[in-house]
C-alpha cells in the first residue's frame, strides 16, 4: 500500500509538472488589478423613487495562480458627487473610522483560466465572502470574464449583485443618514456592479 501511494504521488506530480510547463510563463504570475481601467458602482433609492449611482475612487485587488482573488476597497474613497454626501457615508454609514475597508474574496479555477483563447469568454458564477462593517456575508457574483490578452482578463457583472444593510449592520446608518438628509426613506437594498481588469505581474 506505501508503495502504491508513493506511485501515486509521483504521477501526480509528473501530471502537475506537464500542465505548468505547458503554459507560457505569463500564464503562471498573478493577476494584479488595473485600478485605472476598473470601475466599482452602487445605486441607492430615496423617497422610493429616487436612484442615483455613486462609485468608490481608490481600491485594489489580486488573484493569484492558487485560484484566490481578493479585492479591497477604500471606503473613504466613496463617490456620490456631492461633498457632504461624501463625508456622511464615510462617518455615519461605513464608520471609515473603524471600519477603512470593505474586502471581497473568492476563488476561481486558474487551470480553466489560462487555457482561454484570447477574446474568449465565460459566463461564471462566484461565491464571494464580502466583509463590510465588521460583518461577513457570502454574495451569489454573476460575472462574465473574458481574456483580452496574454496577460490580461476582465470580470464583469451580467446583473446587479443585491446587497442589503441588514447584513452589514449598516441599518442604523442608513436610518442616521434618511434623518439628516430629511427624506421619507432610502432603500436598504443597494445594486452593485464591477467591471475589474486583472494584468499578469509579468
Amino acid at each position: 500500500m506505501k508503495n502504491s501511494r508513493v506511485v501515486g504521488n509521483v504521477i501526480n506530480a509528473v501530471i502537475v509538472f506537464a500542465l505548468v510547463a505547458g503554459f507560457p510563463s505569463a500564464s503562471l504570475a498573478d493577476w494584479k488589478l488595473v485600478e485605472g481601467e476598473s470601475d466599482l458602482a452602487f445605486s441607492t433609492t430615496k423617497n422610493s423613487a429616487i436612484v442615483e449611482s455613486h462609485t468608490f475612487e481608490r481600491f485594489s485587488g489580486r488573484a493569484t495562480t492558487m485560484g484566490s482573488v481578493q479585492v479591497q476597497v477604500d471606503l473613504g474613497s466613496v463617490e456620490t458627487q456631492i461633498p457632504i454626501r461624501n463625508e456622511r457615508m464615510g462617518s455615519m454609514l461605513f464608520e471609515i473610522g473603524r471600519f477603512p475597508v470593505l474586502v471581497i474574496e473568492s476563488k476561481f479555477d486558474p487551470m480553466q483560466m489560462t487555457k482561454m483563447e484570447e477574446g474568449a469568454s465565460q459566463l461564471q458564477e462566484l461565491t464571494a465572502k464580502v466583509t463590510l462593517h465588521g460583518m461577513s456575508a457570502d454574495i451569489m457574483l454573476p460575472v462574465r470574464v473574458t481574456r483580452l490578452s496574454a496577460t490580461r482578463f476582465q470580470a464583469v457583472t451580467t446583473r446587479p449583485v443585491i446587497a442589503n444593510a441588514s447584513q452589514f449592520d449598516l441599518g442604523g446608518g442608513v436610518e442616521a443618514l434618511r434623518l439628516i438628509a430629511k427624506l421619507a426613506t432610502i432603500t436598504p437594498a443597494v445594486p452593485v456592479t464591477f467591471s475589474l481588469i486583472f494584468e499578469s505581474d509579468s
